[in-house]
């Protein structure tokens, strides 16, 4: 299966490789490692001390990479599965899997500085032996993959093309576009069992779209006018739907870095989660228990539209998450949420019971 004597190939780079290589993918492994090892979002891992110690600009890659590779992972493992002849151990898997998303999805990147990176990652989990395998598996792929690459998209790939390219797949349909679109085989064989190839692969080609990131701006620190002319400055596009208080932007980089987003001028939700708090319109002084509070984002929405008033009591069974949610609170400037702890009170239960 692994050929170790296969050359790789050079692609031209459009633009310089962000600050020092290694950190930056060490940092992306670290980040992958932990949402698929605890189970957790990608958000809660970028609180990583390591994270926020990268360059701004390293920062977007680390944030590119583990996000994309989570994002296309049944991809990644079919077009990987012709050059291993058995599952790698967890942390040289995930090694291949930040590899192979650069390889197969992004063109700014020089073949032999992700080989080489990848091969130095693989080196520090596992030895000579883990950066020989790693480094072979990465020459094979890049090798089948050519030099002219144009017949890949982003966010997905077609199973035809890739069996021009050598690689083999089951013939039934669902499996077909499981893997082309990165989706669990339930999810796909239900969508199209209920509606028909067209609309489920329509669904499924927006699920790998690159969103908007909803802009929820804090009327307690910022006018929405004013985060709208911040987000302008930055390339990407801008879409205002009415709401009050929100927008949607739609960009590259790691949108934590933002002013308006770190002086808590605004915040990132999604368009349903904040009209959830719209729904709820909480009046000037009222209490409000979040009884799955999670990271926080509908818990700071209604204190915000408390006028940092009343109180917002925030439960959640993951206790740790409301960590997340403390950090929120300070950068928001809000000081009428109160975290319950992870085990309810007798009181609490009643409430739950009484909603």
């Amino acid at each position: 299966m692994v050929n170790m004597n296969v050359n790789f190939r050079h692609r031209k780079m459009r633009r310089p490789l962000p600050g020092p290589k290694s950190q930056v993918r060490r940092v992306a492994l670290q980040l992958l490692a932990s949402c698929q090892e605890s189970g957790g979002q990608l958000r809660e891992a970028l609180q990583h001390q390591d994270f926020a110690e990268l360059a701004p600009a390293d920062r977007a890659l680390a944030y590119e990479i583990s996000g994309g590779s989570l994002r296309t992972r049944n991809t990644l493992a079919w077009m990987l599965k012709p050059f291993l002849q058995r599952d790698p151990p967890t942390r040289l898997g995930q090694i291949l899997h930040l590899s192979a998303y650069q390889l197969v999805f992004l063109d700014r990147i020089p073949v032999h500085a992700v080989i080489h990176e990848g091969t130095a990652l693989a080196r520090e989990e596992g030895g000579e032996k883990g950066a020989s395998f790693v480094h072979a598996v990465l020459q094979n792929l890049n090798k089948r993959l050519g030099k002219d690459r144009d017949w890949l998209r982003p966010g997905w790939v077609s199973p035809r093309a890739l069996e021009l390219k050598g690689w083999e797949f089951p013939r039934d349909l669902t499996v077909r576009l499981a893997f082309a679109y990165s989706h669990p085989e339930w999810l796909v064989d239900r969508w199209l069992k209920q509606w028909g190839r067209p609309q489920a692969e329509s669904w499924l080609s927006a699920g790998n779209q690159r969103l908007h990131h909803g802009v929820r701006v804090n009327p307690l620190r910022s006018a929405k006018e004013a985060v709208k002319a911040q987000f302008r400055e930055r390339p990407g596009s801008l879409l205002d739907l009415g709401e009050p208080h929100f927008f949607l932007w739609k960009g590259r980089g790691y949108p934590g870095e933002f002013p308006a987003f770190r002086d808590g001028s605004c915040s990132f939700q999604d368009l349903v989660q904040y009209r959830v708090g719209l729904l709820m319109s909480p009046g000037t002084g009222e209490r409000v228990l979040d009884y799955c509070a999670g990271l926080g984002s509908k818990t700071t929405h209604l204190a915000e539209l408390l006028g940092n008033s009343g109180r917002v009591d925030a439960w959640d069974i993951a206790s740790d998450r409301l960590n997340l949610l403390e950090a929120s609170r300070v950068r928001l400037g809000l000081s009428n949420i109160t975290r319950l702890p992870a085990a309810p009170t007798p009181a609490q239960e009643q409430a739950t019971e009484d909603l």
